[in-house]
């Protein structure tokens, strides 16, 4: 089953920053019965603490904005939501749903945004650098293309049509990138198995630029039989609450990330942190049924479970990369694993270590330094969630504290 937890990093933190990707359907956003639906949302920002927010299912841009405004106001750095557009590919839909980003401005640049028509609804690009000297002035390297979508919804050979015809207007605009173009596409995809045309069109070997799906776990993902029912994002309900949103429990897989293969292979200042990536509140055992019925749930405190319930119908995607500017492994990373990443109070290690360590949140800030002898560390002062343990001047390896 994935989970947050199962992260190695095998570069220096010296060379490198982490930071992360959060994908989600939010529901149309602001409106509904709901009240206070900013402050549901800020709870599980602040628990991801993402740098990147893809956004589905926004109403206005007034909701846009209130998303960079309030939910992200105790995150750290300064987040921005990039430039509302009304939606383009249908402008006479009856039910008008947008798609945007925010993010976060201490740490990146937006440089240029831009929308890619379709048949149905709209794709959404932003291009971004990290706020580098260095990495600025790599040019066309240094920048990161971030997509969002909402395919067409629910089954029937029609409704795969519309699907495939929006993905075919999105890989003849990946044509017209550059060659090396580092791409991150998430989006609420509506694809219930891997064999739909849209998805095999999305990874195909044909495409100007190859992507990839970083988990890689193909099959009917609305099958009871699917067996990873940890990847599952939609629907977090049995049935709808304050008369929106679907019903029927967890038992589709909408809600995804894609990566250019460049992002995966080593090949490329962005890169995908293996095994990052996972379904916010799915502890893979809530088939069916409410997120909230399937407690305990150790990889989100409650508090966050209760938001995720009555924010959407969708759970959030979450991804993490690191922008390195070197190709080196460590070869004490290779050897020094932790007996494991989940942990209450103790983080123990297979061999004992007569090292300085660091912990830094996922956001690159330093929380403590210690020196270690012998073969565990306390870490019973950190709140929950994710950490980057940083040992001596090479490895890093990440954990979660529950």
């Amino acid at each position: 089953m994935l989970c947050c937890a199962v992260m190695l990093a095998a570069v220096g933190i010296h060379a490198q920053e982490f930071f992360t990707v959060m994908n989600y359907n939010v529901l149309n956003f602001p409106t509904g019965s709901m009240q206070n639906r900013q402050d549901t949302l800020k709870k599980i920002l602040d628990f991801v603490e993402p740098d990147f927010i893809l956004l589905q299912e926004l109403k206005s841009e007034a909701g846009l904005i209130s998303i960079a405004e309030e939910s992200c106001v105790d995150l750290d750095g300064e987040y921005r939501a990039a430039t509302w557009e009304t939606l383009q590919s249908n402008p006479n839909s009856g039910w008008p749903l947008q798609q945007n980003i925010v993010y976060n401005a201490e740490r990146f640049t937006l440089h240029e945004e831009n929308v890619v028509l379709t048949s149905y609804r709209d794709f959404n690009e932003f291009i971004f650098y990290f706020n580098s000297e260095e990495i600025e002035n790599q040019q066309d390297t240094a920048f990161l293309y971030v997509y969002t979508t909402h395919l067409k919804s629910s089954q029937g050979g029609e409704n795969e049509q519309l699907r495939l015809e929006m993905v075919e207007y999105f890989t003849a605009h990946l044509a017209t990138l550059p060659v090396d173009a580092q791409v991150i596409i998430g989006g609420d995809f509506n694809l219930y198995n891997s064999d739909e045309p849209a998805y095999q069109l999305l990874l195909s070997e044909d495409n100007a630029i190859q992507l990839e799906d970083p988990i890689d776990m193909p099959g009917d993902w609305h099958s009871s039989s699917y067996p990873d029912k940890s990847i599952l994002t939609q629907s977090t309900r049995t049935s709808n609450i304050f008369g929106d949103g679907a019903g029927g429990g967890l038992d589709d897989r909408f809600d995804f990330m894609l990566c250019s293969e460049n992002m995966l292979d080593g090949s490329s200042g962005y890169q995908y942190v293996n095994n990052s990536y996972y379904s916010l509140g799915n502890n893979g055992t809530c088939y069916n049924e409410n997120i909230t019925d399937c407690m305990p749930n150790f990889s989100v405190p409650s508090s966050v479970m209760n938001a995720l319930y009555y924010m959407s119908d969708h759970l959030p995607v979450i991804m993490q990369l690191q922008l390195d500017q070197t190709s080196s492994i460590s070869e004490l990373n290779k050897k020094i694993l932790l007996r494991s990443n989940m942990v209450t109070e103790i983080l123990r290690f297979n061999q004992s270590l007569n090292e300085t360590v660091e912990i830094y949140s996922v956001t690159g800030k330093k929380l403590l330094q210690r020196q270690l002898n012998g073969k565990s560390i306390n870490v019973s002062d950190l709140s929950s969630g994710a950490y980057i343990l940083v040992i001596g001047e090479e490895t890093s390896l990440k954990f979660v504290k529950l």
